[in-house]
């Protein structure tokens, strides 16, 4: 076979092509990279933990958790309030993209922007930015951020690799 290849090489005549030049303004009319994101309350904690138990193998005899669960409210789907997400995307036009701001509240709304936005603009498109809550977020009147490293503080008993002081961890954009 390598031969095979030496002999095409040497009989076919030389192609001298133009350079293939790609330009970013060919493909990317109006909008430049357009980056969708969440302008409105949103789901706390959209996923959930595979195993939000507590794990302890009997042949360690260790305590410990996945998912950071021992701060997850595993019970119904809460709204954050999400309030500072046009702040955050503002810094965007440094690396010379645009935010576009949407009103979805869930993961599923959030996917089909995503598309029809893709749609939308012939700008290429690399992604979007959904904030489930922010440093500000409320749920049901009371900082969401607080809720969750009180619950983590009342759940962290005696684990072997996590300890109270870890629990403002929790806390913040996500």
């Amino acid at each position: 076979f390598v031969l095979l290849g030496f002999i095409v090489f040497t009989i076919i005549p030389s192609r001298d092509l133009d350079p293939l030049t790609l330009k970013l303004e060919d493909y990317n009319e109006g909008r430049k990279t357009p980056i969708p994101y969440n302008t409105g309350d949103f789901t706390c904690q959209p996923g959930w933990c595979l195993s939000p138990e507590q794990v302890s193998p009997e042949m360690t005899g260790e305590k410990y958790f996945f998912c950071g669960s021992i701060a997850w409210d595993q019970g119904e789907k809460k709204q954050c309030s999400v309030t500072q997400t046009s702040e955050i995307v503002s810094n965007l036009s440094a690396a010379e993209a645009e935010s576009l701001g949407l009103d979805v509240t869930t993961i599923a709304e959030s996917s089909y922007e995503l598309i029809d936005s893709s749609e939308q603009y012939t700008a290429s498109q690399y992604g979007a930015l959904y904030f489930s809550r922010d440093l500000t977020s409320t749920t049901n009147g009371v900082n969401y951020g607080d809720t969750i490293v009180a619950a983590c503080k009342s759940n962290i008993d005696d684990f072997d690799y996590t300890d109270s002081s870890q629990c403002d961890k929790y806390n913040g954009i996500g």
